[in-house]
């Protein structure tokens, strides 16, 4: 989305000095507010998904595949640098929770990681980071 413009939760694109939604009303502060308490609520509950590259002893059930890339490059406005790839590998599990929780999972099971080493457009070499796995959901016991 472009600088100057901003998204209502009703759909509608609007200019940035627009405070309200020119087809709903809504209020832009309260839309804002709104999204830092998603943020805030998803972060909270994606901490205790668990992470795995084996199996789990719980029961689950499955839910469906993911699949999520990221690397190590860092832009300004100036030039690109590689930052330290354990920074990479560490939002690669984060994107890999979000996709989780968006699901409904409780776990990615069986995750594999796999890298590459490619050059930006300036030549730059960075390490990209590609993660899949298995989204579980714990079965409670009247289910088992």
């Amino acid at each position: 989305m472009s600088a100057g413009l901003w998204k209502c939760s009703c759909g509608t694109t609007n200019l940035a000095g627009l405070d309200n939604c020119h087809n709903c009303g809504l209020e832009r502060a309260v839309l804002i507010r709104q999204e830092q308490e998603l943020e805030h609520k998803e972060g909270e509950a994606i901490k205790d998904i668990i992470v795995t590259t084996g199996d789990i002893k719980e029961p689950y059930t499955i839910i469906d595949t993911i699949f999520t890339v990221d690397n190590n490059k860092e832009e300004s406005w100036f030039f690109t640098w590689a930052e330290n790839p354990m920074k990479a590998f560490g939002r690669v599990k984060m994107n890999l929770r979000r996709l989780c929780y968006k699901l409904g999972g409780d776990a990615i099971i069986h995750c594999q990681f796999e890298y590459r080493i490619a050059l930006t457009g300036d030549k730059t070499q960075i390490l990209e980071i590609f993660a899949y796995g298995t989204v579980v959901k714990f079965m409670n016991k009247e289910q088992i």
